[in-house]
């Protein structure tokens, strides 16, 4: 066991102890503190939970250790999620991540040289893990771009992009193709063949911001122009393909657990701002902000004044998500065991619209109508110089029929005064 996971050993090793010197970790210590008010999030892979013990995976064992645990009839120490060969060489994972949590301090911190060598050192060991278009890939893909960007090595950075984004192009294409040549009903049996394999669709959020760091790389090129057009991208591909109400979808409905008026109105008034929770309008709100800055140096302000206006649909998009009703003020026991249905999956704004069929205006014909409205009458199915026949007043059988009865009246006066005379 010690001869087969000698690597597994090395890599720990080299993880662990690499970054021991005294130097290291007083450069580390000083980064860390000196920007410590200056961190506010972290956005790393870093899980800072306590597993239970069912939920940890055994260690890997050789092949001949699964060979001996089968021969001696104790299989079912086998099936907890050993594998009988493995695949590939082990990553330590969890090792990968707390290296990956150091080089974000480090960058955070200023660092940006040491922050390479260990976002680089994650990407080697993540590449036997995963494949090439995986989302953590590529997450380490932007980290490792961002501090060689840092750097001031933005060859580098443009390269190791621009091969990112190849790459998903590619798979994105094939399987697009394997979509498309598959029956309707085999798409399910498709997709979870191609998980199986390993295949995953890249996030969004990757995407984005793989497209947002190329942009910076161009910007620190001084190719404004290239850099404009390229974080005018990540904003159309925003607007196609991110759910702006998504994030808000509960907890714009967390004011209506607040059971009073008169006291604890922080459950009822406040404010969870986007960019905590959805971290693709952050991403697409910097972008569009360099992209202004590009232009502005440029002097061009037609290109200026459309990533502003871009810029205010996505704002006016987000936040017409993000409108709150109190709703009822609960107050009574039998009224508290609804609130598992007030915090259900209720659409959001967006898909109210979207879908709910009172907001559409009917479609008028005029083809098929006798009047238009103005400067409309050229529309209509009778013709701009039609002329109907007049048929006066709707009201002139009744005005016969009242001046019968005063003629009969006025005959019934004169024959009475006659008589009494």
């Amino acid at each position: 066991m010690r001869r087969a996971y000698a690597g597994q050993a090395a890599v720990a090793t080299l993880l662990l102890v690499g970054h021991a010197s005294t130097s290291r970790a007083t450069a580390f210590t000083a980064a860390v503190v000196a920007s410590r008010r200056g961190i506010s999030h972290i956005y790393s892979s870093y899980y800072k939970g306590a597993l239970q013990p069912f939920q940890m995976r055994p260690p890997p064992r050789t092949v001949a250790a699964v060979h001996r645990k089968h021969m001696s009839g104790s299989g079912a120490q086998v099936s907890l999620g050993v594998s009988a060969a493995p695949t590939g060489p082990f990553a330590p994972l969890s090792v990968v991540a707390a290296t990956e949590l150091r080089g974000d301090y480090l960058i955070q911190g200023g660092l940006a040289a040491q922050a390479v060598q260990h976002y680089a050192l994650c990407k080697r060991v993540l590449s036997h893990a995963y494949p090439e278009h995986h989302t953590k890939n590529l997450d380490m893909v932007v980290k490792l771009a961002r501090g060689l960007r840092l750097l001031g090595a933005h060859d580098s950075a443009l390269t190791l992009t621009d091969r990112s984004l190849e790459l998903l192009v590619v798979h994105t294409a094939a399987a697009a193709a394997v979509d498309s040549s598959s029956p309707s009903s085999g798409q399910s049996s498709t997709s979870a063949a191609a998980v199986g394999r390993g295949e995953y669709q890249a996030d969004l959020g990757v995407v984005v911001e793989l497209l947002y760091e190329r942009g910076m790389i161009l910007k620190g090129q001084r190719h404004h122009a290239a850099a404009g057009e390229t974080l005018e991208t990540v904003a159309a591909l925003v607007r196609d393909k991110h759910d702006f109400g998504e994030s808000h979808r509960l907890i714009r409905l967390m004011p209506r657990l607040g059971r009073r008026f008169n006291l604890n109105q922080e459950k009822q008034f406040f404010y969870v701002s986007p960019d905590d929770v959805d971290r693709v309008y952050l991403v697409v709100q910097n972008a569009l902000r360099e992209a202004e800055d590009c232009y502005d140096s440029q002097g061009d302000i037609a290109s200026s004044i459309r990533v502003l206006e871009a810029r205010r649909q996505i704002i006016d998009e987000k936040f017409f998500n993000m409108r709150q009703f109190t709703g009822r003020i609960l107050r009574t026991r039998a009224q508290k065991q609804k609130r598992y249905q007030i915090m259900g999956p209720s659409p959001t704004t967006s898909e109210l619209l979207a879908l709910s069929p009172t907001i559409h205006q009917p479609v008028r014909d005029l083809r098929i109508e006798t009047t238009s409205p103005l400067d409309e009458e050229g529309a209509t199915g009778r013709g701009q110089s039609f002329k109907a026949v007049d048929d006066g007043n709707p009201l002139r059988l009744v005005l016969q029929v009242d001046a019968e009865k005063l003629r009969r009246r006025s005959i019934q006066q004169h024959y009475t005064q006659k008589k009494f005379e």
